[in-house]
């Protein structure tokens, strides 16, 4: 008896430190498992947004092909383009590149059957000897696919009536009355012998493009489709590398539902794996494309859990806990076992009954210690073979409100909740008959109704033939857990929900945002246009200040869009950068070149200082940097009203450093903190002098994190500010050039009384080895020219006229204008003329020169900066073809074009543009993508299949006011070579001029 009793504390015993060991092992594994779930979710969830984006972009790519296509067929005879006509465009195209997964590109035809012979004999007299139709069924009227290419890969394609088909039919029949792009399928396409599914790509072709706006009158020009047929696989083959490397895997499937009946693209075949893997996070996102609903699915893969050791840590937090469960299981056993021998020793012992008893009491002690130790942690309960109830503790009666008198005899049953199907407690009921032990997490119900959830362990028990006399229960209450773990399953549906709403937000937004830029942009390239070109006629001060007035107006609005624009880009993550090559230090001057008249006629000066050992050729993103350093020269200029405005490069170990500081008011400490953030002013007042957008400086910071750097602000209210960009330098070394110090042993005198530009200046000419004298105003200068032989003097607009007139040495004298004005060029004795800010070369070579001049000396041959395009580049002469609808625009691009030596021919269609370049040979077409009756996009395709036959190209220049990166790749996609953006200015036209007219002589 003793012998049972022991046998039964040390499994309890054992029970209790299983059930705990495994209770803290399993809460250290959850808590490791929750932290890093947050981590690699929001990491799913960024890589499936990138997945999305790609995949609605690769399913509506075929549109581009299908446009230029339908251009060519439009510019046909009788709308039918002889075979030769289609090998010609097709030739001219690169599918590879250009539409990665379509199969090829064609022409649908629609034939009334009563004229099918005449039909295929035309198709065969069309150089297609062995063409012939494969239909079937009576229909009145076939969709014969009369041309494919490449034809070697569809040649089961060709002369196919997809009429004969239902499903075919009835989408070519909808895209028919549609008329739009449409998407047939999925289909097993007759040049497939894989069977993949795929798709039909339809875009229907009219005889009159005007008059479709009821289905009836677009079934009576309707003539036959272009059509691209699509295989899904390979449309989206490489899907995957838009996300995180191999950590997210994606299916698309047919429809708006999960459906694995109607599965498109699987790319690791998971469905039809014996034993798939549940993914850890899904997230699902419906796609549209040619009328046609898709949903894709993203799900991680087990690749993510082992980029975040998700499995790793839990193996070891669980290896660990097992570990420790087991000694501790062990301990107890060993001390189990050693009570049993000892027990048995006493009952032998019967001389010594007096310890024996005592040593009874004891273990009983110890027993009852157990047992209560359990009944206060756990819900504990045995019952019979067939499931009544035979004893319980208080824990049991307290958590299911039941009495032990209404408990005990009843069947377990009696708390059964109804939660588990039945397969549940069939599986439980035959893992525990069989004499092994049964764990899962169980939903029972109190004698309220409420629910409440436990973590049971029932344990059979056997009698001392082996046979199961009854099954022990020890449960721990864990409904809190369940609970905050429903919780927590809403909220990241709900996150899912949201973040799906987000990205809808965001997309409408943007869309919204392009289209108010171009609604906007094409009125005011009418009101920028017109009055650049008033500003070059001849009008009286009063007009030119009225005019001017207007453009810098229009200019700001222009500013106000771009901000906005820029920023719509960088919220949506869509702002791409370049690396190129380029001069630096070129590009400071340069940008600092687009102030130069704001500060005309005012108290402030523009500064640049380069220091000698400043990088010059970097690689990076120039245009970026351009728009960070005007942004924050623009705000210096606006907010300084007197003093200077500097522009410093320096080098600072391996970092390049452009620092804007100014004279101005300078920012409370405040605003300074707040600076940065979107829609912020450093002058937040209600009357505050200067607007704008405030996006300068948010887009700033962000472009610099972009390009790997950041932008940070010293500012001291009443002495002015600084902003500092710091980026990674990257320096093209094998471009470096270091220039020998050209003014070597010649004497310059510097007059200048501005203290920050004399030591800019100063030091310039002391890198280049001149010997530099300096004065503060002419009396100065005079004094020591009487005293001091010099080679050049280097004067302002203040001290020249004075210089010129008493200078007591025949010297060269060169002018370092701040206002930048030529009138200096007209005055007697003066050797040169340059705009301050000046590079260290454009001194250096003005200096040479008129040195060398002076003193009859040849001159040397010194490196130069490149000059911005100016209207004289331009070859005179060119024949340049036009197309705009707007008489607004007409005007204003003609007269630019004109004044700028071209010879322009205007037309206001695509169709006109198609027919003028059949008849004349063009320098240069300019090409307005929204037109009537043929768009810029098709009439450039047409012109594209023209020339192919004619082994020439004409530069297409889009003119247009969509100006989102999305509107150029459209513009490249459809055979042009550039873009320039409305409102459009006199120097974008040259610079275009400049960039593609001469191609053609070439």
């Amino acid at each position: 008896m003793t012998t049972l009793f022991s046998n039964r504390s040390t499994i309890v015993a054992l029970c209790a430190v299983v059930l705990g060991g495994l209770g803290v092992t399993r809460w250290a594994a959850v808590s490791s498992e929750e932290r890093a779930t947050q981590t690699a979710e929001g990491r799913f969830l960024r890589a499936t947004d990138r997945l999305v984006t790609e995949a609605g972009r690769r399913l509506t790519q075929p549109t581009y092909g299908l446009r230029g296509l339908r251009g060519v067929v439009l510019t046909s005879p009788e709308l039918t383009p002889t075979r030769a006509d289609f090998l010609r465009y097709m030739r001219s195209r690169e599918l590879d590149t250009e539409f990665p997964g379509v199969r090829g590109f064609g022409l649908i035809e629609r034939v009334e059957r009563p004229q099918l012979e005449a039909f295929v004999r035309r198709m065969r007299a069309d150089d297609a000897p062995d063409f012939a139709v494969r239909t079937s069924g009576d229909a009145s009227d076939l969709y014969v696919i009369k041309a494919i290419e490449p034809l070697e890969q569809n040649r089961a394609a060709w002369g196919f009536d997809v009429g004969s088909e239902p499903t075919r039919r009835e989408g070519v029949e909808r895209a028919r009355d549609s008329g739009e792009a449409t998407l047939i399928g999925p289909l097993n396409l007759v040049q497939d012998e894989k069977g993949l599914p795929g798709f039909l790509f339809v875009l229907p072709v009219y005889r009159d493009q005007e008059e479709l706006t009821t289905m009836a009158s677009r079934r009576a020009a309707f003539s036959g489709f272009t059509y691209a047929p699509v295989i899904i696989d390979e449309l989206l083959g490489g899907l995957l590398a838009a996300g995180d490397g191999h950590l997210v895997d994606t299916d698309l499937y047919d429809g708006a539902e999960v459906d694995p009946a109607r599965i498109l693209f699987d790319p690791d075949d998971h469905l039809h794996h014996p034993h798939p893997k549940v993914a850890r996070f899904e997230a699902n996102a419906h796609l549209s494309a040619g009328g046609h609903q898709f949903l894709l699915q993203a799900h991680s893969t087990p690749q993510l859990d082992a980029a975040l050791r998700l499995d790793s840590n839990q193996r070891f937090i669980v290896a660990s806990g097992l570990s420790l469960t087991a000694l501790l299981t062990a301990v107890v056993w060993l001390i189990g076992r050693g009570r049993l021998r000892a027990l048995r020793l006493a009952e032998q012992m019967t001389a010594d009954l007096t310890a024996a008893k005592r040593h009874a009491e004891e273990l009983l002690r110890e027993h009852q210690a157990l047992n209560a130790s359990i009944d206060q942690q756990f819900i504990v309960s045995a019952t019979d073979t067939r499931g009544n109830i035979v004893s319980i503790n208080d824990q049991f009666c307290a958590i299911s409100g039941f009495s032990r008198a209404e408990l005990l005899g009843a069947n377990h049953r009696l708390i059964n909740s109804g939660t588990h199907p039945p397969e549940f407690w069939q599986d439980m009921w035959r893992t525990v008959s069989s004499g092994k032990a049964w764990r899962r997490e169980v939903c029972n119900r109190r004698k309220t109704g409420e629910l409440y959830w436990v973590d049971a362990l029932i344990t059979p028990f056997l009698d001392a033939n082996g046979k199961i006399e009854r099954f022990v229960s020890i449960r721990a209450d864990i409904t809190a857990r369940k609970q905050v773990e429903a919780a927590l399953a809403h909220q990241s549906q709900l996150a899912i929900e949201l973040a799906a709403r987000a990205d809808e937000a965001n997309r409408t937004k943007s869309s919204f945002l392009a289209n108010m830029s171009h609604e906007i942009r094409t009125p005011m390239n009418g009101v920028l246009g017109m009055t650049e070109l008033m500003l070059a006629m001849d009008l009286n001060p009063e007009q030119e200040e009225a005019a001017r007035t207007v453009y810098r107006s229009a200019e700001a609005l222009l500013v106000v869009l771009n901000d906005v624009l820029d920023f719509s880009k960088i919220e949506a993550g869509r702002l791409e950068f370049e690396r190129l090559s380029f001069d630096v230090q070129q590009l400071i001057y340069d940008t600092m070149e687009l102030f130069r008249g704001k500060v005309s006629g005012t108290p402030v000066e523009l500064l640049v200082r380069v220091a000698e050992d400043a990088p010059k050729l970097v690689w990076g993103d120039p245009s970026r940097l351009r728009q960070i350093i005007t942004n924050l020269v623009g705000n210096a200029v606006k907010f300084t009203s007197a003093g200077h405005v500097l522009v410093e490069l320096q080098r600072r170990d391996a970092t390049l450093v452009v620092r804007v500081s100014d004279t101005g008011p300078g920012i409370p400490p405040e605003r300074q903190k707040v600076l940065f953030e979107p829609f912020t002013q450093a002058d937040a007042s209600t009357s505050r002098r200067f607007g704008g957008t405030g996006l300068g400086l948010a887009i700033s910071r962000r472009l610099a994190r972009g390009m790997g750097g950041t932008v940070t602000l010293e500012s001291v209210v009443g002495e002015g500010t600084t902003f500092e960009l710091l980026l990674a330098l990257e320096e093209d070394q094998p471009r470096l050039n270091q220039s020998a110090r050209a003014l070597a042993g010649w004497r310059v005198l510097l007059i200048e009384r501005q203290t920050v530009a004399r030591h800019i200046v100063r030091d310039q000419l002391l890198w280049q080895g001149a010997r530099v004298e300096t004065a503060l105003d002419t009396t100065e200068a005079l004094a020591l020219l009487r005293t001091t032989r010099v080679d050049a003097v280097i004067a302002s607009d203040a001290s020249v006229d004075a210089l010129l007139e008493e200078s007591p040495q025949k010297t060269a004298v060169v002018l370092l204008s701040a206002s930048g004005a030529r009138r200096g060029h007209e005055r007697r004795g003066l050797a040169a003329q340059l705009s301050r800010p000046c590079s260290s070369l454009a001194l250096t070579s003005a200096l040479s020169t008129a040195i060398s001049t002076a003193q009859g000396l040849p001159t040397a041959p010194v490196l130069r900066a490149v000059p911005a395009p100016a209207i004289s580049a331009v070859p005179k002469g060119l024949r340049v073809l036009l197309a705009e609808d707007n008489h607004v625009n007409q005007r204003i691009a003609r007269t630019m074009l004109e004044r700028a030596g071209c010879v322009v021919t205007l037309v206001e269609d695509g169709r006109a543009a198609i027919e003028a370049h059949a008849r004349h040979e063009w320098d240069l077409i300019f090409m307005d993508c929204q037109m009537p009756d043929l768009d810029g996009y098709e009439a450039t395709a047409a012109i594209r299949a023209r020339e192919a036959s004619r082994g020439t190209r004409t530069p297409v220049v889009a003119m247009t006011a969509n100006v989102m990166p999305e509107d150029r790749a459209r513009c490249i996609a459809a055979g042009m070579d550039d873009h320039v953006a409305k409102p459009t200015r006199v120097g974008d036209l040259e610079r275009a001029l400049i960039r593609w007219a001469p191609k053609r002589a070439a």
